[in-house]
């Protein structure tokens, strides 16, 4: 499965917290440190830091 099929699963569901999951995520993936991230998101640094560790 290529990457932008993959996404397009996360950014075309209707839970709201897997779409903030994936656009965190996909904030990191574009250089974006988690702090801002998690600022962009709207979700607290220390979420953002489980939800980092949990894709670990």
């Amino acid at each position: 499965m290529s990457r932008k099929v993959y996404l397009a699963n996360y950014f075309s569901s209707e839970d709201k917290v897997t779409l903030r999951r994936s656009h965190l995520l996909w904030k990191m993936s574009r250089g974006w440190n988690v702090k801002n991230s998690a600022l962009a998101v709207e979700i607290s640094y220390f979420y953002a830091k489980q939800i980092i560790i949990q894709k670990l």
